[in-house]
């Protein structure tokens, strides 16, 4: 299982590594879980500039790994919110923060599939991020998921 690492820095100095984490499958495409680890402690949430500047990194990794599947799953560490948003679970938020930025971010090249499985607070969520072109195979690593999660 092989691991990209790429570093990030926010405005405010907080370091953050972003992970593609190679799955290991038989298919001619390649799976990679995503995960964005901060490495220093923080006060405050990320800004908006700063979050659109890493769903860029996504985006530019997939322009480069085109038979790329990202996986994300949202979890469910505490994070600082807006007063709006603290009824809402910090997967729920995270989940609702990561389709708004894909949404900003998103010229009509790429294909995502959001999954929410499980109910109260075991409900998890999961997206699956590729090239349009790829909605077939990012669809179908959806469905896999369900079953792996399910079954």
């Amino acid at each position: 299982m092989e691991t990209k690492r790429i570093t990030f820095v926010s405005e405010e100095g907080y370091k953050y590594v972003l992970k593609f984490i190679d799955e290991s499958n038989t298919s001619s495409y390649s799976i990679l879980s995503i995960s964005i680890d901060l490495h220093t402690h923080k006060n405050t949430s990320l800004s908006l500039k700063d979050l659109f500047a890493i769903g860029r990194i996504f985006r530019d990794f997939l322009s480069k790994n085109q038979n790329g599947v990202l996986t994300y799953v949202c979890d469910d560490r505490s994070l600082y919110t807006s007063k709006r948003n603290r009824k809402l679970s910090p997967q729920e938020y995270r989940n609702k923060l990561f389709a708004a930025i894909f949404k900003k971010l998103n010229d009509g090249t790429y294909f995502k599939r959001d999954l929410t499985l499980g109910e109260g607070e075991d409900k998890q969520y999961l997206s699956f991020i590729g090239l349009s072109k790829n909605a077939a195979i990012i669809n179908e690593c959806a469905t896999v998921a369900i079953e792996k999660l399910e079954g």
